[in-house]
């Protein structure tokens, strides 16, 4: 009886271990969530006011970020950061530390572009700075709210269209940059620099657009299929069907190409508020790329064999790896530029992560259960064979 009292002692001693260790690992995410939060940062709020104005003063400052808000734009200060020939933008709102850092590492690994973030909250300098990220080259611009009528009653991610195409051209970015990206943030993460690759590959004018899994069609696609039947009717969704998927979450090109995609995009959801619904962007944006009048060289890249890999509708476990560098390649064995879609293959993010994130290697190490595993027979007397 002594015997099995002690076993049972030591099994319950070992569950509560286990337990300790999520426990820990659940409030570390908790305590990055409130770290986060912070008071209403609008240029319109005195919060906000206070928040744009101690960061703006900072500029300059060796890995600080610049923090500014939109109303603080002049004309004398046109170039976010920098004098890079190529500009990566982004919206970031409401996104989390992780997904954020993760692209910025990533992205700043390979490429010398400059990084402009457009965000409710900015992400802690201090957890940048710990990732060791060249941060003189990062903007965080907040975002105005309320966003101006009409782009106050759409969807946040169809009211990105006119976010880009406010910064573009309120910052002139056509006269400071050559090439720009429009990307996700969330799920949008790099193997190497997109901007060299659009420059070594001779397409460093038009738009570059990127198809999804081959027989992905908009057909397909019922989301995509209803909001072009309800913006465009019958005749424009059958013409479109049978045309491969171009994701909306990544595009590429020369600045002033991208910029007018950008305006027929931003200009055909505020012509088309009776049919908004969420989604809605990406049918506008295949039906915007397919135009014969779009008046940009188009180029479009396939997903197995392109620059790009959008994994949300590759099967799991059917992701191809170099397994000497663990890089996502296609089938042609070469290395993607860019991963896309890919937080779903949980096991590609956690490499990412532990490739790109230093903190997220301590995390991980720090809150290693793996020693704690009971066995069948590590108990004498309390056999769980038995």
């Amino acid at each position: 009886p002594k015997q099995f009292c002690y076993a049972c002692i030591f099994f319950l001693a070992s569950v509560l271990v286990l337990q300790v260790c999520i426990l820990v690992c659940l409030l570390r995410r908790l305590a990055e969530v409130h770290r986060l939060a912070a008071p209403d940062p609008s240029p319109h709020s005195a919060a906000g006011a206070a928040v744009a104005a101690q960061v703006e003063g900072s500029r300059g400052q060796v890995g600080v970020p610049r923090l500014r808000s939109a109303a603080a734009v002049s004309s004398s200060d046109t170039v976010p950061v920098g004098s890079g020939r190529s500009l990566a933008l982004g919206v970031a709102a409401g996104l989390g530390a992780d997904s954020v850092m993760l692209f910025l590492s990533s992205l700043l690994h390979w490429s010398s572009c400059d990084v402009v973030l457009l965000v409710d909250t900015p992400i802690d300098a201090s957890l940048l700075q710990a990732e060791g990220l060249d941060l003189k080259r990062v903007t965080f611009e907040i975002i105005p709210r309320p966003l101006p009528i009409p782009w106050s009653g759409f969807h946040s991610d169809n009211a990105r269209a006119w976010l880009y195409q406010d910064y573009l051209t309120r910052n002139h970015v056509d006269t400071s940059y050559a090439l720009v990206q429009l990307s996700d943030v969330d799920d949008v993460a790099f193997q190497a620099d997109p901007f060299s690759w659009l420059v070594s590959s001779g397409g460093d004018s038009g738009v570059h657009a990127f198809a999804d899994e081959p027989g992905w069609v908009v057909g397909s696609d019922t989301r995509i299929r209803e909001s072009l039947r309800n913006c465009y009717g019958i005749q424009e969704e059958d013409k479109l069907a049978s045309q491969p998927i171009l994701t909306a979450g990544y595009v590429i090109g020369r600045v002033g190409d991208v910029m007018q995609y950008v305006k027929r995009v931003a200009d055909e959801l505020a012509a088309h508020q009776g049919c908004e619904r969420q989604g809605l962007h990406e049918a506008v944006h295949n039906y915007v790329l397919r135009q014969s009048g779009l008046g940009v060289q188009l180029a479009v890249h396939e997903n197995r064999r392109g620059p790009v890999w959008t994994g949300g509708n590759v099967p799991k476990g059917a992701v191809q790896l170099d397994r000497s560098n663990d890089a996502v390649i296609t089938a042609d064995g070469s290395s993607y530029i860019v991963l896309h879609a890919y937080t779903g293959h949980e096991d590609l993010w956690r490499r990412m992560a532990t490739r790109f994130l230093r903190n997220h290697r301590e995390r991980l190490a720090v809150l290693d259960c793996s020693a704690f595993d009971i066995l069948p027979g590590d108990m004498a007397g309390f056999d769980l064979d038995h």
